[in-house]
């Protein structure tokens, strides 16, 4: 009985049939007319009956089919594994802690098990033109336009650099430094220097570089843990990836990040069919240009 399955499985027609009625599936599921079951168990039965087709004829398969094989197998045994993971995702104020994430499998909120705290975010922009008001004994000295990170002299032993725009706040910190390059002070919005004040009078509006987040990750159980995430760097923390995806601020001017927290079991098992795949290709193509 066994050995009749495997033979119907192993057989080329079933391998096509199987083939063409993923195809339809995946149409229909991209159309959102049914849904990821059809797909799935498609999917097993077509690593069935690639699985019987091996096993039946690995004595007889080249190397390069074997690989081929082998690859395609691994690679839907990862897709299996991966789709026991999530994708999870939140925004998060400065400075506040969330334990509960959206999941996209179960479309709805749900406790993942741990607590994210985010202690801080900082953004950087790109450098931009400003205007900033100098003043000497409360009197108005000067207009001095330049950008930011560039330096501009004041008087003969100050020079104003423009070190942090804060274009929702509308204000900046400046550095003092003297005709050497050293630092002189290192100045708050409207904070005085030697009977000198700097004021930020107009700017142009900056592109974001890059958003930094640091995040205090308290588990439900075991020590907690601190990281850093930022646009493009994800942190990798207990087989989860954290990611930042979306940084804005409220009305109110109070900044926000967006978090995706995803688990994926089977991408380093993806991964590795991805290699045999690869490398049964190339041994074919080697044979077949230097055949022995």
């Amino acid at each position: 009985m066994i050995a009749s399955w495997l033979t119907r499985l192993a057989a080329p027609r079933a391998a096509l049939l199987v083939l063409a009625a993923l195809a339809v599936a995946l149409v229909l599921f991209e159309r959102q007319l049914i849904g990821l079951l059809p797909v799935s168990l498609l999917l097993a039965l077509l690593a069935a009956t690639l699985a019987a087709c091996t096993l039946r004829r690995w004595r007889t398969l080249r190397p390069a089919t074997l690989l081929v094989h082998l690859g395609v197998l691994v690679i839907l045994a990862g897709g299996w594994l991966s789709s026991r993971g999530f994708v999870a995702t939140k925004n998060i104020y400065a400075g506040d802690a969330e334990r509960s994430f959206f999941r996209w499998d179960q479309e709805q909120e749900s406790d993942l098990g741990f607590t994210i705290l985010v202690t801080g975010v900082q953004a950087e922009y790109y450098p931009t033109k400003v205007r900033i008001g100098v003043l000497r004994d409360g009197r108005k000295l000067r207009l001095i336009e330049m950008r930011t990170g560039e330096q501009a002299a004041v008087a003969e032993d100050i020079v104003l650099v423009v070190q942090r725009l804060d274009p929702v706040a509308r204000t900046a910190t400046f550095a003092v430094l003297d005709r050497n390059g050293a630092t002189r002070a290192i100045l708050a919005p409207d904070e005085p220097f030697a009977g000198y004040a700097f004021r930020l009078v107009a700017f142009q509006t900056p592109r974001l570089r890059q958003v930094r987040a640091r995040l205090r990750l308290l588990p439900g159980h075991g020590p907690p843990a601190v990281g850093q995430v930022a646009i493009n760097q994800p942190l990798a923390w207990q087989g989860m990836q954290i990611s930042l995806t979306n940084f804005a601020h409220d009305p109110a001017g109070r900044p926000y990040i967006g978090l995706q927290i995803s688990r994926d079991p089977g991408r380093r098992v993806v991964y590795a069919g991805f290699i045999l795949l690869g490398s049964g290709i190339l041994v074919g193509l080697v044979r077949q240009r230097h055949p022995v």
